[in-house]
């Protein structure tokens, strides 16, 4: 009797399906009451507790990367809440470039326990190739990019003022300079400033007691008294946005 429990034992464990990896289970390809062949695929098991994304960085980027340097989503195509804060690590840099576009193909990890991301979807990723140090910002609506270089507006020479109302207010002088612009992040509309500089003297600015007007500066010329204002109080007045 032991024998032939045994025997049947082993042939219900025939009827048994085991992925070969622990995952998710995705898309089943067959039905109930389908016969099959040997061979034949029965479902679709995904492991996405680390999901790898495939990207392809230019030959001077490709010098600045290392094996375990950290890298972030960045704002793109539409992303869970919590995708948008996931931190890997780069796994993998190919040593050889693509020969149709002069790119390399480079891998990056995340961890993915909370399946935040999905799978074969389209991401953007940021890696840091230099140490973070503090940098001026400033919104892309400060900057006249109708020139070259661009142009920005600042409001100098700070001071508290009486109007005829007896009320009491900031202004400033204007000082148009020339702007050195580095990175610009065009989702959340802001742009690096690498260096301000006079366009007649040549002079470097410094912006540390100043602020940069962010609308109707087009109209300002050197020297023209300004008022700083809330944005509700703004309207048709020039803003301003403070150089932190």
């Amino acid at each position: 009797i032991d024998a032939d429990l045994r025997a049947i034992d082993e042939q219900l464990e025939l009827y048994a399906l085991r992925a070969p990896i622990a995952g998710r289970l995705g898309i089943l390809e067959v039905v109930v009451g389908q016969t099959l062949s040997p061979g034949t695929p029965i479902a679709e098991v995904v492991d996405l507790d680390d999901i790898d994304v495939l990207a392809f960085a230019p030959p001077h980027t490709v010098a600045a990367l290392a094996m375990g340097q950290e890298v972030r989503l960045v704002a793109g195509p539409p992303q869970p809440a919590a995708a948008t804060s996931a931190r890997g690590k780069l796994v993998f840099i190919a040593s050889e470039a693509q020969s149709d576009t002069g790119s390399y193909a480079v891998k990056v990890r995340f961890p993915n326990r909370d399946l935040g991301l999905r799978g074969n979807r389209v991401v953007h990723v940021q890696v840091l190739t230099q140490p973070e140090k503090e940098r001026l910002t400033i919104p892309d609506a400060a900057l006249l990019e109708d020139q070259e270089p661009p142009a920005v507006v600042l409001v100098e020479s700070l001071a508290a003022e009486t109007d005829s109302k007896g009320n009491e207010e900031t202004v400033g002088t204007v000082h148009r300079v020339q702007a050195e612009l580095g990175v610009r992040d065009r989702d959340r509309h802001i742009a690096e400033v690498l260096g301000l500089r006079d366009p007649e003297t040549h002079a470097a600015a410094n912006p540390e007691q100043a602020w940069f007007a962010v609308a109707g500066s087009h109209g300002l010329e050197n020297g023209d008294r300004v008022r700083l204002v809330t944005e509700h109080e703004a309207e048709q007045e020039p803003q301003g946005s403070k150089s932190e």
